[in-house]
C-alpha cells in the first residue's frame, strides 16, 4: 500500500480519491468528444443530398450507411463510459488503476480516430475538442508509463510481446468466489426464455452461432493484409526501405492480433462445455462481446468506403449479444438476486471485470 501510495504521488496525485476524481474529469471531456463526433455527422446527410441532386443514389445511399455506422460506433462510447466509471469504484490500487488508465486510453484514442477522420475536410485547424482528446492522450500515457516502469520486471521488458497479445482478454474463470452466485432454477428458466431460448441449450448454440460470424470476420481480415505488403512494395519502387519496413511491421502486428483472437475464440468456445447458469452464460457473453468488437473495429480500419458483409454480421452480432448481457443484468440486480443466501455484495449484478478493453488503442 505504500508503493502504491508513493506511485500515485508520482503521477501527481496525494490519494486514490484524488485518481477517481481526474479520471472522471477526463471521462467528461471524452463526452464532450463524443457529441462533437455525433453533430460531426451531418456532413453524411450533406452528402448524400448532393448526389442525389446529381441523381447518384447509390452513392447516396453508402454516405447513409456510412453514416448509421458511425452512429453505431458513438453509442458505443456510451456503454464504455459507464464500465471505466463503474470500474472506478474499484481503484484502490495501482494494479486497478492501471486497467482504468488503459480503458481510458482506448476510448479516448478511438474518439481522436472519429474527430480527425470527421476533421479531414474541413480546412482549418483542428477543433478544441480534439485538442483536448490529445491533452487527454498525453496525460493518461504519463500515468500509464509511470505504472509500467514501477511494476514491470526487468526480463519482460527484454521480450518482444507481440501487440495482440497486450489484450485484455476478460477472465473466464467460473470458480472465482465472486462469480458463484446461485439462482432458482425455474427463474433461470424464465431468464433463458425471455432472452429467446427454450433452454440453456439453445443459447449457447447461438454463442457458437456468434464465434462462427467472428471466425468469418477474422478470415477477412488476413485477406485485408495483403494490402500492407502491396503498399511495401509501392515504397521500394521508389526506394523507401524504412518506410517498407514499418508496413511489413504492421502487418506482422496485424497476422499476430488475429492468431490472439483465433485462440481467444477458442478459449470461449471450450469453455461453454462448463456454462451451468446465467452467471456464467454472461462471462462468456462478456468475452465474446469483447472479442467481436475488436474485430468490428480491425474490418472498419481496414475497410475504406462500403461495409462488408462480415463488418454488417459482426454489428448485428454486437446488437443481439448486448440484448442478452442487458437482460441477464437486470435478472441479476432483481429479486432473484444471491438467492439461497449468497452474499457476494455487488460483484455478480455488475460483472464490469468481465468487460474490459485492450490496453493499446486499435
Amino acid at each position: 500500500m505504500e508503493s502504491d501510495l508513493k506511485l500515485i504521488q508520482e503521477c501527481g496525485f496525494n490519494s486514490f480519491e484524488d485518481v477517481v476524481k481526474r479520471i472522471k474529469e477526463i471521462v467528461d471531456i471524452m463526452r464532450i468528444g463524443r457529441a462533437k463526433a455525433e453533430k460531426n455527422l451531418i456532413r453524411f446527410n450533406n452528402q448524400a443530398k448532393e448526389f442525389l441532386k446529381s441523381g447518384q443514389k447509390d452513392k447516396a445511399k453508402k454516405e447513409l450507411a456510412k453514416k448509421k455506422k458511425k452512429e453505431e460506433r458513438i453509442k458505443m462510447f456510451d456503454t464504455q463510459f459507464n464500465v471505466i466509471l463503474e470500474k472506478l469504484l474499484e481503484v484502490k490500487n495501482t494494479t486497478k488503476m492501471l486497467q482504468v488508465l488503459n480503458a481510458t486510453k482506448y476510448c479516448n484514442s478511438v474518439l481522436l480516430a472519429e474527430l480527425k477522420e470527421n476533421e479531414v475536410e474541413e480546412e482549418t485547424t483542428e477543433t478544441k475538442e480534439y485538442q483536448d482528446l490529445l491533452e487527454n492522450d498525453k496525460e493518461v500515457t504519463k500515468y500509464i508509463e509511470i505504472i509500467l516502469k514501477a511494476t514491470k520486471k526487468p526480463e519482460k521488458i527484454k521480450q518482444n510481446i507481440p501487440e495482440a497479445q497486450q489484450l485484455e482478454f476478460p477472465d473466464l474463470d467460473f470458480d472465482n468466489e465472486q462469480n458463484q452466485i446461485e439462482h432458482d432454477p425455474n427463474a433461470e428458466l424464465q431468464l433463458i426464455k425471455q432472452c429467446g431460448f427454450n433452454s440453456l441449450g439453445d443459447a449457447l448454440r447461438r454463442i457458437i452461432y456468434f464465434i462462427e460470424v467472428m471466425e468469418y470476420g477474422n478470415k477477412r481480415l488476413e485477406k485485408n493484409l495483403e494490402r500492407y505488403v502491396n503498399q511495401a512494395k509501392e515504397y521500394l519502387k521508389t526506394g523507401q526501405k524504412d518506410e517498407a519496413k514499418k508496413e511489413l511491421t504492421i502487418k506482422k502486428q496485424k497476422e499476430e492480433k488475429i492468431k490472439t483472437l483465433n485462440s481467444q475464440l477458442s478459449q470461449i468456445a471450450g469453455k461453454l462445455k462448463e456454462v451451468k447458469n446465467s452467471n456464467h452464460m454472461l462471462i462468456v457473453l462478456n468475452a465474446t462481446q469483447f472479442c467481436n468488437n475488436i474485430i468490428m473495429a480491425e474490418l472498419d480500419n481496414n475497410e475504406i468506403g462500403e461495409e462488408t458483409k462480415e463488418y454488417l454480421d459482426l454489428s448485428a452480432n454486437y446488437n443481439e449479444m448486448n440484448k442478452y448481457i442487458q437482460t441477464i443484468k437486470s435478472f441479476n440486480s432483481g429479486p432473484y438476486q444471491n438467492y439461497q443466501g449468497n452474499n457476494i455484495q455487488g460483484q455478480e449484478n455488475k460483472n464490469i471485470e468481465d468487460y474490459t478493453f485492450p490496453s493499446d488503442s486499435i
